[in-house]
């Protein structure tokens, strides 16, 4: 995964919720654009731990290879 995806992702999801979407469908949208197969089936799989009701901190910690500790 580059650096440039995890940025764009950021800023993208950034503004999605700053304008008022909810976390899970800014997740789905994301996903759903998202180029990297690999990268869309950890956003998907973020978005249902989400639904289920864990937090988007707990959600991420599983897929350290993509999201470092200090995001």
């Amino acid at each position: 995964m580059k650096d440039k995806e995890l940025t764009v992702f950021t800023r993208q999801i950034a503004t999605m919720i700053n304008a008022g979407l909810p976390l899970v469908q800014s997740l789905e949208v994301l996903a759903s654009q998202q180029p990297n197969k690999r990268f869309q089936k950890v956003l998907t799989k973020i978005r249902e731990d989400v639904e289920g009701g864990s937090t988007f901190a707990a959600s991420i910690k599983p897929h350290s290879a993509v999201f470092t500790s200090l995001y």
